[in-house]
C-alpha cells in the first residue's frame, strides 16, 4: 500500500502530538481537546486549510504503545554494550492500590557513556514479598538480557522485603549471582537520600513543628484567614506569596484555635529559629543529592562536607558564633539553649556518621578512580596494582591528568595497558545509583496519578521517563506490519541519552 506525503504527514503530526502528550503526563482525552484546538485556530488564521485539522485523527492510545514500544526496543539494543550496570527499584501503589515496581538502569559502555534509562514498570498484584519482587527482576533481567555478573550494585529504600538479611530481595539477587561466580560481593545501597530524610529525626522538634503546622492548618482552614494572610504577606513583600497545608489530615477545620501562646515564649522561639536554620542546611543539601547525572563519586563528596559543615556548626554554635544560623542570631539565647543546640547538631552529625556506612564500601574504590597518581599500591586490588604502578610513572599521563574530566581521562587510557584501571573506572565511578530519584519522580508524576488508566501507565512512565531524544522523521509502509494497528508507523532517528 502507497502512502501519500499528506498521509504521512498527519501520522506524523499524531505521533508528535501524542508524544506531548505522554511525556506531560496529561489525560489521554487530551487529544481530542487539542484537536479542537487547533481546528479554531487555524480557522481563524488559515481558513483556506481548516479541514486538515479536521481530519487529523489523534489515536492517542495506540500513538503511545506505539512510542513505548519503539523505546524498549532502543533500550534492549544498548543494553548489549553495558559492561556494567546497576538498578535502582521502587515499590508504590497507585490509585487502585496496585503495587507497582519500577526498575531503574544505569549502564556504562567501554566508551564510558552512561545510560540511565527506566528498564520496566511491573505490577504486584497480590503480595510484595522479597520473593515476588525478586521474580519479578530476574524477569526483566532476562527480557533484556542482562548478564547478572555485570550487575554492581542495587539501590532501595531500605525496607524489609527488600533488605531482609534471609528472603529480603537484595539477598536473592545476591544469591542468582554466586551461583554464577561464588566470590562476587554485589553492592547493596540505602537511598542517600532516603537517609538524610531519616537523620532529622534526630532532630526532636515536635514541639516546634506541630505548632507550626497548626498555625498553617487555622489559616488556610478559613478563605477569610486565608486570604487576609495573603495581603499581609504581600504588604511585608515577602519572598513566599502563599502557604500549603503542612497535615496529613487535609479536612482539619482549627476554627477553635485562636490563641498560640508560644509565639509570646522566647524559649521555644529560639527552638523554631533553630529548627528553621538547620532545616534549611539539610534542605540545601538534599537539593545537591537531586536531579539527573549525579554520580557517586559526586554524592559522596557533597556527603563527606556537609558532615565536615555539621562538625563546624557544633564548635562554632558552642561559642556563640552563630553566622550560620542568621535567624537563631536575632534572638537572645541563653546558656541553656546553646548546650542543647551544640548536642542535637552532634546527634545529627553521629546519625549521618553511622548512617551512611553502606556508602563506606565503595569509598576507598571511588579513592582509588578519583586520583590513581596518589593511591597507596599496598592498599588497592591485588589485579590493579601492576597498571598503578605504570601510570604513577607516566609523567606525561600525570602531567595530562588533572586537566581532563575523570571518565575522558580513563576513556583516553590505552586499554592494552591499563585495561583493568579501565574497567575498574568503568564499574566504580559511574554505574552506581546512590538515589532513587528518577522512581521518586515517576511515583509523583504519573504513578500517582488519577487522570491516566492503571492499564496505560505503563506506556506513559516508558514515554515520559526513557532518556531518548525522538526526531520523528518520515513513514514509510513497511513499519505498517510492525504495528498492525496503525495505518502508517513513524521511522525514528533515536540517539540515547548519554553522559560521558
Amino acid at each position: 500500500m502507497r502512502h501519500t506525503r499528506e498521509q504521512e504527514a498527519y501520522v506524523e503530526a499524531s505521533f508528535v502530538v501524542s508524544n506531548i502528550i505522554a511525556k506531560s503526563s496529561k489525560p489521554f482525552s487530551d487529544g481530542e481537546y487539542i484537536k479542537n484546538c487547533m481546528t479554531e485556530v487555524s480557522a481563524i488564521i488559515c481558513p483556506d486549510i481548516k479541514h486538515k485539522f479536521e481530519n487529523l485523527s489523534l489515536t492517542v492510545v495506540r500513538r503511545i504503545e506505539c512510542i513505548a514500544t519503539n523505546l524498549k526496543e532502543q533500550l534492549l539494543s544498548v543494553s548489549k554494550s553495558f559492561n556494567w550496570y546497576s538498578i535502582a527499584i521502587d515499590k508504590s501503589n497507585d490509585q487502585k492500590d496496585t503495587a507497582q515496581l519500577l526498575i531503574f538502569i544505569r549502564g556504562c559502555t567501554s566508551e564510558f557513556e552512561i545510560i540511565e534509562e527506566l528498564l520496566s514498570m511491573e505490577s504486584l498484584k497480590d503480595q510484595t514479598t522479597g520473593d515476588d519482587i525478586f521474580k519479578k527482576i530476574e524477569d526483566c533481567i532476562a527480557a533484556y538480557n542482562l548478564q547478572w555478573k555485570k550487575l554492581v550494585s542495587v539501590t532501595t529504600n531500605g525496607a524489609r522485603n527488600l533488605t531482609g538479611k534471609n528472603v529480603g530481595t537484595v539477598k536473592k539477587i545476591q544469591d542468582r549471582i554466586r551461583e554464577i561466580d561464588p566470590d562476587y560481593n554485589l553492592i547493596a545501597l540505602h537511598c542517600i537520600i532516603h537517609q538524610e530524610v531519616l537523620c532529622k529525626n534526630v532532630l526532636k522538634v515536635d514541639h516546634v513543628t506541630s505548632r507550626v503546622i497548626k498555625l498553617v492548618n487555622l489559616i488556610r482552614s478559613s478563605g477569610l484567614k486565608h486570604r487576609q494572610f495573603i495581603i499581609f504577606l504581600e504588604d511585608l513583600d515577602a519572598e513566599y506569596t502563599d502557604i500549603p497545608f503542612h497535615s496529613h489530615i487535609r479536612w482539619l477545620k482549627m476554627k477553635h484555635i485562636t490563641d498560640f501562646p508560644e509565639f509570646t515564649n522566647n524559649d521555644w522561639l529560639c527552638d523554631f529559629a533553630f529548627t528553621l536554620d538547620i532545616i534549611t542546611h539539610l534542605n540545601t543539601f538534599n537539593c545537591i543529592l537531586q536531579g539527573k547525572n549525579v554520580y557517586a563519586h559526586d554524592s559522596i563528596k557533597s556527603l563527606n562536607a556537609f558532615n565536615l559543615k555539621l562538625q563546624l556548626f557544633q564548635r562554632q554554635i558552642l561559642i556563640k558564633k552563630l553566622y550560620h544560623f542568621p535567624t537563631l542570631k536575632s534572638l537572645n539565647i541563653d546558656e541553656s539553649k546553646i548546650k542543647k543546640y551544640g548536642d542535637t547538631i552532634k546527634a545529627l552529625s553521629d546519625d549521618f556518621s553511622s548512617r551512611f556506612s553502606d556508602f563506606r564500601v565503595i569509598e576507598n574504590s571511588l579513592a582509588i578512580i578519583r586520583d590513581p597518581f596518589l593511591a597507596n599500591v599496598d592498599n588497592i586490588p591485588s589485579e590493579l596494582q601492576l597498571e598503578i604502578l605504570d601510570l604513577q610513572c607516566d609523567t606525561d599521563l600525570k602531567d595530562f591528568y588533572p586537566r581532563e574530566e575523570i571518565c575522558k581521562f580513563y576513556n583516553s587510557l590505552n586499554s592494552e595497558r591499563f585495561g583493568k584501571i579501565k574497567d575498574f573506572a568503568r564499574k566504580i565511578t559511574k554505574t552506581q545509583h546512590l538515589s532513587r530519584y528518577a522512581c521518586q519522580i515517576a511515583v509523583f508524576k504519573v504513578i500517582k496519578s488519577a487522570y491516566i488508566h492503571s492499564e496505560c501507565k505503563q506506556h506513559v512512565v516508558w514515554r515520559t521517563f526513557r532518556g531518548y531524544s525522538i526526531l520523528l522523521s518520515h513513514i514509510t509502509a513497511s513499519d505498517c506490519s510492525k504495528y498492525p494497528n496503525e495505518q502508517a508507523a513513524i521511522t525514528t532517528q533515536c540517539s540515547p541519552r548519554t553522559t560521558s
